[in-house]
């Protein structure tokens, strides 16, 4: 393929030539024409069996060919026949190879991600003795989507009245369906881009929300080096700060598995945290530094200071109107599928994959989207209730009765795989689970249009 080109070769080349190269670009900016290479790449092909193989009308046909000629990726030769150039092989592999490297780069991605959801660090160390303990301590809420609950816990120990549904609804979380392409990843509820609109949606009860993140796991690898406790130390030093400086508690991700949980205060090198543990009877256990869990990223959120609360019809309308960003599927990462689309992606995985479902991934997304259903039914149930007569209010009790019907299906979903790090995958339970959750598809768009609509009269 050449020499190895420097950064300064390639941007003087493309600075020079990015004409050309657009144009070769657009060339093969289309499936077909790359469909065409494809046929071609193996030796001469005449033009009906390339009408064959592509489906297309003869003048569709043309027209690709004609582009790729034009471009010099295939040249004709005679009676009809055509073979791809030294130009178009070298331009095929290229795209195929830096696909190729992209999927495994992806693939290792997302195989430390499910190993980093899947496992504990056992660290010791030796403990400086050092206290800070704030008065209003606050307590993790029940509920499987752990910032919800973390964020809940905190807010209600800084005097606001509200529950996870209100937390939920607001900052759009409830409306979040997301899940990993081609594996059951039990990173899809927290692994979607959507983290500064459901911080501004936090924001509606009154209390600014701010998040220092470093956008690398903690550890980076399988093992925790160094520089990992490093950085470990650096962060549990900002959260120190900030609890000696807002005397309110902080929410971090990590605490102790991959979940959102809260700190109340420190003790030496640990975290004195609540976190999901008191769901499930087992003790709170201070966590040091170093033994956090955080694939992703290392984030602390910080409540610090009182803001102004929005009047309700206001913060209805924003509501929805996030609403309808989380359920149609805006905030999907490369390498997952969001929104309705998700469930069909999901259930072709349990169907036509069975050897990349996990049980673990499977059962933890299975309950957080219950429970989101659970979140949307009654949080615009309420809010269905407080716009009754209003022209908003009649597709917003619409959305309630699908994303109930949802809600129901999704329970059934979760009767099946219950959640647990480990479970039997049988064949037809598969077939089942992946049935039910074409089921819920409809039931999530039907309710997404509604949605729409009630924002579309908003009055």
């Amino acid at each position: 393929m050449g020499k190895h080109l420097t950064s300064e070769d390639i941007q003087r080349t493309v600075l020079e030539s990015q004409d050309d190269l657009a144009r070769m670009l657009r060339a093969v900016a289309h499936d077909k024409r790359l469909q065409l290479l494809a046929l071609v790449v193996e030796g001469r092909q005449e033009f009906a069996g390339l009408l064959n193989a592509t489906g297309l009308s003869k003048t569709a046909l043309a027209n690709h060919l004609g582009q790729l000629i034009d471009s010099g990726l295939i040249e004709r030769l005679e009676r009809g026949n055509y073979q791809i150039t030294a130009d178009g092989r070298g331009l095929l592999e290229s795209l195929v190879g830096t696909y190729k490297e992209s999927q495994a780069r992806e693939k290792a991605v997302r195989k430390r991600l499910l190993e980093s959801y899947s496992r504990g660090y056992d660290l010791g160390g030796d403990v400086r003795m050092e206290s800070f303990e704030i008065d209003k301590k606050a307590e993790y809420e029940p509920g499987e989507i752990s910032y919800v609950a973390a964020v809940t816990g905190v807010l209600k120990a800084l005097g606001v009245e509200c529950d996870v549904v209100d937390v939920a609804g607001h900052s759009g979380y409830a409306f979040i369906v997301n899940v990993s392409k081609g594996m059951t990843c039990p990173s899809g509820p927290t692994a979607h881009r959507a983290w500064n609109d459901i911080h501004k949606g936090t924001e509606v009860f009154g209390w600014s929300v701010t998040s220092i993140s470093e956008d690398v796991s903690y550890p980076r690898g399988e093992t925790v080096t160094s520089e990992d406790l490093e950085r470990a130390r650096k962060h549990f030093e900002l959260v120190k700060n900030g609890l000696a400086q807002t005397k309110r508690p902080v929410v971090i991700w990590g605490i102790p598995v991959p979940e959102y949980g809260i700190v109340n205060g420190y003790s030496g090198d640990s975290y004195e945290v609540s976190t999901f543990r008191r769901l499930i009877d087992e003790p709170d256990a201070p966590i040091r530094y170093d033994a956090l869990q955080a694939p992703g990223c290392l984030e602390a959120l910080f409540f610090e200071r009182e803001i102004p609360v929005p009047d309700i019809g206001q913060r209805d309308l924003e509501a929805v109107e996030r609403a309808v960003q989380m359920a149609g599927g805006a905030y999907a990462p490369k390498g997952y599928t969001a929104g309705p689309d998700a469930y069909e992606e999901w259930a072709g995985v349990l169907e036509d994959s069975p050897d990349k479902v996990n049980y673990h991934g499977n059962s933890y997304v299975g309950a957080c989207t219950c429970e989101g259903k659970a979140f949307a039914t009654e949080f615009l149930r309420r809010m269905a209730g407080r716009h009754k007569g209003k022209p908003q209010g009649e597709p917003l009790e619409m959305a309630v009765k699908e994303y109930e019907r949802a809600q129901q299906l999704m329970e059934e979903f979760v009767a099946m795989f219950p959640f647990a790090m480990e479970g039997e995958l049988p064949g037809e339970k598969l077939a089942e689970g992946a049935a039910i959750l074409r089921k819920v598809r409809p039931h999530e768009a039907e309710a997404l249009g509604s949605l729409r609509k009630a924002v579309e009269v908003w009055e």
